[in-house]
């Protein structure tokens, strides 16, 4: 700024010698004729020029007003045309998004700049549009704020009320586009339930109609609308509303910028430019909620702006005839003479204006005013300005939050929060207990449609046992003769909504059904449709042809699609043992038990405390020498206290070793309850064989739990396990089932049209059934299943004990009540069901009703299966960290026996004892074997013959001691 002025004052200097003139740049207004405030941006735009020429020395600001008739598009275009004739430098308009597009079209064109005040439509600013400048934020910013103040008071279900103008059509589509998004995006906001009403933006106001409009509004129950239009329509929209009763303390209305930006629009009487304002404001407009730019108007310099407009425009404007947009227009004037006198400066030439006519060949100077424009940092009374190469203010969008409210000087826009672009969070601040909203009320409403009190509603059903049934006897149609399970439902919901209803039975006795020649549906879903009822209050299965013409409440129960079969005569099967596991696990158990019997001979070898270790650790523990004269002196009859360890080992072990069949023999009879001999004494022989049991007693248990059900489903004789079983028939045996469903059921539609290949095959193949008593006739003629839906199947073979549903349901299929679409009964209605539901009312319902006096003792056949190895790894997986804890106890066992050999030479180390053992321990391990797999007995009884160290076949000489420390001393030397 100080080096604005430097150049200010040279060019003043420059003047006064040289004697120049200075250079006129005429500046024009586009004003409609039907706005309010006329007046007042005539007198800002004046204020504006006459500042600029008081303080410029290059230039001399003229501005020219035309004001227009905005409805008529001759005369805006020929208005705006006859404004270039005056050698317009710039234009600045104050008027709406629509008349400001129209205007653009024709300035751009010739490339005259042109400053939009009040614009905000996101649309405006195209291609073409290339030296349109918009001060004001963009619409997008308002939704933003429309969003969150919604989502603060938690309003999902709205109507928006707007002007079929490009300002609101472009407005309100905005806005529907950021409630689906922010919905799809966060999960914990509630789906937004938006109704859009456009209104013709007609010239004359009088003639506004909206009776087609509010009858759809008062329909629906909405009560939370935003209104979206041009100031000028705000109060014709207000009142007729007020009028049918929607301006009470249960409804919210929120008013956009343009209206609440200029709240002498909202007057009964009509505004007067030239006199003070005679109207007022009626008290049903009290607690109207409104949001508009935010621009500080307790500074200094736009208090000082205001009171020295209100002194230049002599008297002919008060306080409340200033508004932000004329503090806006004043700030463009402004802004347009800095720049204008920029421009000078920089050029120093007269500019032009030859081709700044309509159909002229264009304004050369224009794109260089403009890319100033661009470039300028403006500070004015309503705050700073800067734009992008986009030609959009780049400045923080800030909006008020406003509330109409009376606090004894008159009905205003107050101010209860604010709204700021540039906060990651919390970017609306509002004090809620500064809000009144309409009719006085202090709290926020509920913004629902919270009571059916007093209205009678008119409900379709159908005798469809346990859902809706006539008491005996009883032939009408009024409500004390249906009971069951939807009955109870209403009869509730009466009670805690305060209304009531008569029931109403279609002529097709049917849900309802659609005839594509006709376009048509029948039953139910035709009265519906009709008008005929208001709500459908039966099992009505949710599904996307259904859904296309109607809506639902949520689901108060879910069924599904079952099949149904009649038991027939007891199937044989002569392996039927075998069918509890499947042939995986079969493989996997046999494996395991001769694993487990391998181990365990082996562990029994190595281990120092088992059976073939005992000799061996006895052996390695005495000195070889002490031991044959203990047995010399033995065979002399010379008796000694001392016992040779190796005989009386020997003695113990016998000839109960854990050889390999003994191995196998107690590791196989652990699956009858049956214990072997001989057990393993060793610790980590006897880990391996608890955790053996372990593992037998929990495949035992499931063996015989899962036979159990296997015998049940033989003993009921159905041979279809599941569903899709059907599709897996050899065909050509007696013993085939056929199967059909109703033809054009929605169980049909279903899983015809399902992504499942074996569901759709299972619909595409299935016989054409004409209604529930001829299924289940073919049903009990066997051979055939009947497919339908879960819970009617449930309730009507109950007390049927030889008819059996086979498998588990094959689709999951919400049931709820029929609406018609975008019925404002919807959401009242939810928030019952979801309560009744959290309730377990429902739950209870079906345990009374839905269950019938059934005395069979049965359930599902076919949800047993057989027991897959994937299905019981966990088992072998224990399995495997037993011998895992078994191997580190035979690590354990092994170096304490080594630590308590004696050596035979002081210089032998621990490692080489250790070694020493292995070795003995893995060579007999190795003659067992040889004896298992050595085919002939020739062969066997030369082995045998090398092993004992006989000759021939005569008797071994001297004792099995000598023969086997012989054996052992031999091993340990090699």
């Amino acid at each position: 700024m100080a080096l604005q002025r430097l150049l200010l004052g040279a060019l003043l200097l420059v003047t006064m010698v040289t004697g120049e003139a200075l250079i006129q740049h005429n500046i024009g207004i586009m004003i409609n004729r039907a706005d309010k405030y006329l007046e007042s941006y005539k007198q800002a735009v004046l204020y504006a020029a006459d500042q600029i020429n008081k303080n410029s020395t290059t230039i001399r600001v003229e501005p020219h007003f035309k004001v227009y008739n905005a409805q008529s598009l001759f005369h805006s275009v020929s208005s705006s045309c006859e404004l270039l004739e005056n050698n317009i430098s710039l234009v600045i308009s104050p008027d709406n998004s629509d008349y400001v597009g129209l205007q653009a079209d024709i300035f751009n064109r010739i490339k005259v700049p042109f400053i939009a005040t009040s614009a905000t439509d996101p649309y405006l600013k195209t291609g073409d549009r290339t030296e349109l400048l918009m001060m004001a934020p963009s619409d997008e910013f308002q939704a933003e704020v429309i969003l969150d103040i919604l989502t603060h008071y938690g309003w999902t279900d709205l109507a928006i009320i707007a002007s079929d103008s490009n300002y609101g059509i472009h407005g309100v589509t905005i806005l529907q586009q950021l409630l689906s998004e922010t919905t799809a995006e966060d999960s914990v906001v509630e789906e937004f339930d938006i109704e859009v009403y456009f209104f013709n933006a007609v010239e004359d106001v009088d003639r506004l109609d909206l009776a087609d409009i509010l009858k759809n509004v008062e329909r629906n129950l909405e009560r939370v609308f935003i209104l979206h239009c041009e100031d000028l329509y705000a109060r014709a929209v207000l009142e007729k509303a007020q009028a049918i009763g929607l301006m009470d303390s249960t409804f919210v209305w929120i008013v956009t910028e343009g209206i609440a930006s200029a709240p002498q629009s909202l007057m009964v009487e009509k505004f007067q430019p030239k006199r003070r304002a005679t109207g007022y404001y009626p008290a049903w407009l009290g607690g109207l909620l409104g949001l508009s730019l935010s621009i500080n108007t307790t500074t200094p310099p736009y208090k000082e702006f205001k009171n020295n407009l209100m002194e230049f425009a002599g008297g002919s404007l008060d306080d409340s005839d200033i508004i932000t947009v004329t503090a806006m227009v004043y700030d463009a004037v402004m802004m347009a003479g800095t720049v204008l006198q920029y421009h000078e400066t920089e050029l120093g030439s007269v500019i032009d204006h030859s081709g700044a006519r309509c159909g002229g060949s264009g304004f050369d100077e224009g794109a260089h005013i403009f890319e100033h424009l661009t470039n300028i940092s403006y500070q004015g009374v309503t705050g700073a300005y800067s734009f992008s190469a986009e030609a959009r203010n780049t400045q923080v969008a800030a909006y008020n939050i406003l509330n109409f409210v009376d606090e004894g000087s008159g009905y205003h826009f107050d101010k209860i929060g604010t709204w700021h672009s540039n906060k990651l969070n919390k970017r609306l601040e509002i004090t809620d207990q500064d809000v009144t909203f309409l009719g006085g009320l202090k709290s926020a409403p509920i913004g629902l449609a919270n009571n059916l009190e007093g209205q009678v509603l008119k409900i379709g059903v159908l005798e469809v046992p346990p859902f809706a049934m006539k008491k005996h006897g009883c032939e009408s149609d009024s409500v004390e003769c249906w009971i069951g399970i939807c009955p109870e439902i209403l009869f509730k919901m009466s009670r805690d909504l305060n209304f009531t209803y008569h029931f109403f039975q279609p002529k097709q006795k049917v849900y309802g059904t659609f005839d594509k020649v006709t376009n048509t549906w029948s039953g139910l879903i035709g009265d519906l449709l009709d008008n005929k009822i208001d709500l459908i209050a039966m099992d009505l299965s949710v599904s996307s042809e259904r859904r296309a013409w109607i809506d639902f409440t949520y689901s108060y129960i879910d069924t599904g699609i079952s099949v149904v079969m009649k038991g027939e005569s007891k199937t044989s099967n002569t392996f039927f043992f075998l069918t509890p596991f499947g042939i995986t696990t079969w493989c996997a158990i046999l494996i395991a038990i001769v694993v487990i019997a391998i181990l365990q001979n082996i562990f029994g070898k190595l281990s120092p405390f088992d059976e073939h270790g005992i000799v061996s650790h006895a052996q390695l523990s005495c000195k070889c020498d002490a031991c044959l004269d203990q047995q010399t002196k033995s065979q002399l009859g010379v008796e000694e206290e001392e016992v040779c360890l190796v005989e009386t080992a020997e003695e113990e072990v016998g000839t109960h070793k854990m050889s390999v069949y003994n191995a196998l023999w107690v590791v196989g009879s652990g699956f009858v309850g049956q214990g072997g001999e001989p057990l393993p004494r060793s610790p980590s022989g006897r880990t391996i064989l608890v955790t053996w049991w372990f593992f037998v007693m929990l495949i035992v248990n499931m063996y015989t739990a899962n036979l159990t059900a296997f015998m049940t489903l033989d003993k009921q004789g159905v041979p279809i396990k599941r569903a899709v079983d059907l599709l897996n028939q050899r065909p050509g045996l007696e013993a085939e089932y056929k199967w059909g469903m109703i033809h054009d059921g929605v169980d049909a539609v279903l899983l015809k049209s399902h992504v499942n290949d074996q569901y759709k095959q299972l619909g595409g193949q299935s016989l054409d059934v004409v209604n529930f008593e001829n299924g289940m006739r073919l049903v009990n003629e066997g051979k055939f299943a009947y497919i339908e839906d879960s819970l009617w199947l449930e309730y009507n073979i109950s007390s049927r004990c030889d008819i059996f549903l086979v498998g588990q349901r094959l689709l999951k299929i919400p049931t709820a009540f029929g609406l018609p679409m975008n019925s404002p009964h919807a959401r009242l209605l939810n928030k019952q069901i979801l309560q009744y539901r959290e309730e377990g009312f429902f739950a209870k319902l079906w345990e009374t009703w839905g269950r019938g006096e059934s005395t069979c003792d049965r359930g599902n056949v076919g949800n047993e299966k057989r027991l897959s190895f994937y299905t019981l790894k966990g088992i072998f997986y224990f399995l495997v960290l037993g011998l895992i804890i078994s191997f580190v106890f035979l690590i354990v066992e092994l170096l304490v026996a080594t630590a308590r050999d004696q050596a035979e030479s002081t210089k032998t180390t621990f490692w080489e004892k250790l070694k020493n053992r292995l070795a003995l321990k893995l060579r007999d391990i190795r003659m067992e074997w040889c004896s298992v797999f050595l085919k002939s007995k020739k062969s066997k009884r030369r082995w045998r013959r090398d092993r004992d160290g006989g000759e021939g076949n005569g008797e071994r000489k001297g004792s099995h001691s000598d023969d086997l420390m012989k054996c052992y001393l031999e091993g340990a030397l090699k």
